[in-house]
């Protein structure tokens, strides 16, 4: 028991918090609809070639994750942050069953 108190009260690992997807800092910009046009940045005008790549309409190259961590549960890209997800959905999995399960079996009929 004291062992999962300390489990839970431990702080949480940065990359667990990383868990949220984020716009990449030089893909999102406000743009105004009023005003004359040439109020428009340089950057809003960049051609194809200053664009980052995959970012035209091109389509990033396939990286196939089992290659990079053999142990890949399909959960995350970051090999902590994806055995992390797989115990948890693990545990919550089975206690889930434990508890319906015995639920369902309390609730039976009598055979009288």
């Amino acid at each position: 028991m004291a062992a999962l108190l300390r489990l839970c009260l431990r702080p949480v690992p940065r990359r667990l918090l990383l868990l949220l997807p984020r716009e990449p800092a030089g893909l999102s910009r406000a743009a105004s609809s009023s005003g004359p046009a040439s109020s428009v940045s340089p950057s809003a005008l960049a051609g194809p070639s200053e664009l980052p790549p995959g970012f035209a309409g091109a389509q990033p190259p396939e990286v196939n994750l089992y290659d990079q961590n053999p142990e890949y549960h399909g959960f995350s890209a970051d090999p902590v942050v994806d055995v992390w997800n797989m115990r948890l959905a693990f545990f919550f999995g089975i206690s889930l069953a434990i508890v319906v399960g015995s639920t369902f079996v309390h609730y039976l009929p009598d055979h009288g």
